[in-house]
């Protein structure tokens, strides 16, 4: 006993082929032009499920709601809030660990801790999420 000889394709005319080829290759080309010359923005709905700031202009989150942010978002030293988190924790966005010295920023909803300039450059990128649980940095009690 052998295995069966026989294979199963099915035949294509290579035109066909070629002409499918060709549409994607269009594709690619129409897409990365769009993309070059930024005439797509992303709307509200497609930038919130991922957590960013939308900025209709393409060039960066704008300053006035990353400062914003930081302004609302306390800096304490890890030790004040020992009592909260009495094992050893770590920062979600550079993994390292979070001694009792540190500087650390509070988040306003879920009250997560992370490094001081972690923080800040997570902000500074557009993101208005939480790195670890994706609630909203700052209460929206206080927007």
């Amino acid at each position: 006993m052998g295995f069966p000889s026989a294979s199963y394709c099915v035949a294509v005319p290579k035109p066909l082929v070629l002409f499918v080829q060709l549409l994607d290759h269009i594709e690619i080309a129409v897409s990365a032009a769009i993309n070059y010359l930024h005439l797509t923005t992303p709307t509200e709905d497609d930038t919130a499920h991922r957590g960013f700031v939308a900025d209709p202009s393409g060039s960066g989150p704008p300053s006035a709601v990353s400062s914003a942010i930081k302004q609302r978002l306390p800096v304490v030293r890890f030790e004040s809030l020992r009592t909260r988190w009495p094992e050893a924790s770590s920062c979600a966005v550079c993994l390292g660990w979070l001694k009792p010295s540190d500087e650390v920023r509070q988040l306003g909803n879920c009250r997560h801790a992370f490094h001081r300039g972690c923080i800040d450059r997570w902000v500074d990128i557009g993101r208005v999420t939480c790195p670890l649980c994706r609630s909203h940095l700052v209460s929206h009690r206080h927007c």
